[in-house]
């Protein structure tokens, strides 16, 4: 298992929040979370499986997150997609000047 550590929205709404949460619940590989004065702290399982890691890139896009932080999922299993230089996602996980 790995624990990231994310931003916490700006939510607009309650809906805003319950569907940003639902969201986060729904995913398979996440085994717990915890608000911290910096943000969530996230366990996921490690390796990630693919869908979770692709609906994370998605709530982190959606919600305009960091996503370097997802960097540290890649591994031999998801590079040949992950790490694909055409993705939408690739220059905010790894071309990011910030340290994860």
């Amino acid at each position: 298992m790995k624990t990231i550590l994310i931003k916490e929205p700006q939510f607009y709404c309650y809906q805003d929040e319950k569907h940003f949460f639902d969201w986060l619940e729904g995913l398979k590989a996440l085994k717990g979370m915890k608000r911290t004065p910096k943000g969530l702290a996230l366990t996921v399982d490690f390796p990630i499986d693919d869908d979770s890691l692709a609906d994370l890139i998605a709530l982190l896009t959606r919600y305009r997150l960091d996503r370097a932080t997802l960097k540290v999922f890649l591994n031999e299993s998801n590079q040949k997609w992950f790490e694909t230089s055409r993705a939408y996602w690739y220059r905010a996980v790894f071309k990011s000047d910030r340290t994860p």
